[in-house]
């Protein structure tokens, strides 16, 4: 009991810090798209967006390589010197081979050769760093990672924020701030005291080991590889798309938007995931009953479904109060516009846990053929409504991609676990949403004037984000989590 105990303050104690961990990025995330907005036209931000897509796209290369120390690590018993050695060989072929693509391809399409050079520095860091941070969370040294993060993002906050106050503020000065933020994080995770030296070393293994590790981690990672590729590419290609078609400003201002939602969705959702995954993936390897891993799941979704669905409320009456506290009147769009983009966000989100089970059971190829099928959809339905939609027509195709994402691999997932949010659960969730709305746009129409004139704020939103607040915090699965970890009261 007493180990049980132990057991489960280690793991809120994770969460915690995953929070702290992925808050320091979404604040820094908010800062640099503020920032680098008021200091760029769209056009030129949609020039930034593009170049950090195309660094995200080049991840792939790296992905196979993480999953399998998720998938392998916890369980190689006397190999794991061995598969440590050969992840760290692995993981500098690629961070080397990568970087010299990265910059001889942004030569080539005509990116200046600054830019270029800072931008294949930026992957060969952030390939280690992704690395280096996976290696810790499947070890579950939830400390070790983020006081690194936090070494990374004040950094590179310090950095943008110099830039913007001696007005430098470009595209090549974004490029770099990040390449600081990486540099700094990689330094401290090898300086650290507890550094595993092996998980870095490029000395290699014996062939016959080298050719066997490879192997393993490509029939598990291999698919998961592709199906990261297909995912950014139905969830980013769009902005290709727009560039094709002319729509520079609508890039720019689709690009900032967008990934400032993602920021705040990331606030609550990522420190959820980094913790469970983990966790399922000991569960199943231990064999131990699969309805703790559905409850795992449940929760999170539940959770996400609830500060999803408020977040929708408040932007689809007040998006465009809310996004002009950070964006100039260059970067404004219609409410209906946020709403269908977070939505997208929240359902790719959902999508993790969705297909949870095809990828702990190791049936990898059915997430990667699934991914393909909808990245098919979405560049084509993308290719054809564009030129007449234009953006709405994007942030539409992008929204029902993640829906036929989502539903397709809950599908699939049935065969291994069925996870359910019950519906009278879902009617309680929205009938507190539609009163919360409905409270806020009456205090629009009936304040008083004189007060609106005395104090021009908007005073409905106001009290859409309190009572919102309150009553999210009123549900269980929030309250309970709070509990937990030592928030609320005893």
């Amino acid at each position: 009991m007493k180990k049980m105990l132990q057991k489960n303050n280690n793991r809120n104690s994770d969460v915690i810090m995953y929070f702290i961990g992925k808050l320091a990025p979404a604040i820094l995330g908010f800062l640099n798209i503020y920032l680098i907005a008021k200091k760029l036209s769209p056009e030129e931000y949609g020039e930034y967006a593009l170049i950090i897509l195309v660094l995200l796209f080049f991840q792939f290369f790296g992905s196979w390589v993480n999953q399998a120390i998720f998938y392998y690590l916890p369980k190689s018993g006397h190999e794991k010197k061995g598969m440590a050695i050969w992840f760290g060989q692995m993981t500098f072929y690629i961070a080397i081979i990568g970087s010299v693509v990265v910059v001889s391809g942004f030569v080539i399409d005509g990116v200046k050769y600054d830019i270029a050079i800072a931008a294949g520095l930026v992957f060969l860091f952030q390939i280690y760093w992704n690395y280096l941070s996976t290696y810790y969370q499947s070890c579950e040294q939830s400390k070790i990672q983020l006081i690194a993060t936090l070494w990374q993002v004040s950094i590179q906050i310090t950095f943008i924020s110099l830039l913007y106050f001696f007005n430098r503020i470009s595209v090549f000065g974004a490029v770099v701030s990040i390449l600081i933020g990486f540099f700094t994080g990689n330094f401290w995770y090898v300086k650290h005291k507890d550094f595993n030296q092996n998980i870095i070393s490029i000395s290699g293994v014996s062939w016959i080991n080298f050719c066997r590790y490879t192997k393993l981690a490509i029939n598990y990672s291999g698919p998961l590889c592709m199906w990261f590729l297909f995912c950014q590419i139905y969830t980013f290609s769009d902005r290709f798309l727009l560039k094709w078609a002319g729509l520079s400003a609508e890039l720019g201002r689709y690009s900032a938007t967008r990934d400032l939602l993602l920021g705040v969705v990331s606030i609550f959702s990522m420190p959820l995931l980094m913790v469970a995954h983990p966790m399922i993936m000991r569960i199943w390897s231990e064999r131990k009953a699969v309805s703790e891993i559905q409850l795992i799941i449940q929760r999170n979704l539940t959770i996400i479904f609830i500060v999803g669905a408020f977040f929708i409320m408040m932007l689809s009456g007040y998006g465009n109060i809310i996004f002009s506290t950070f964006f100039s009147s260059k970067y404004k769009l219609q409410n209906v516009e946020y709403v269908l983009m977070v939505g997208a966000i929240l359902f790719s989100v959902a999508s993790m846990y969705a297909h949870k089970s095809l990828e702990v059971t190791g049936a990898t190829l059915k997430v990667a053929f699934l991914g393909g099928g909808v990245a098919l959809f979405s560049v084509l339905a993308n290719f054809i409504l564009i030129k007449r939609f234009g953006l709405l027509g994007v942030e539409i195709v992008g929204l029902l991609s993640q829906l036929i994402y989502f539903f397709v691999a809950s599908y699939l997932s049935r065969k291994y676990w069925n996870v359910v949010i019950p519906v009278r659960r879902i009617s309680l969730i929205l009938l507190v949403v539609i009163s919360v709305f409905l409270l806020s746009k009456l205090v629009d129409m009936w304040y008083p004037l004189p007060v609106a004139n005395r104090f021009p704020v908007p005073w409905g939103l106001i009290v859409a984000i309190v009572f919102s607040i309150f009553s999210i915090l009123r549900f269980h699965e929030i309250s309970d989590l709070f509990g937990k970890y030592g928030f609320a009261k005893k």
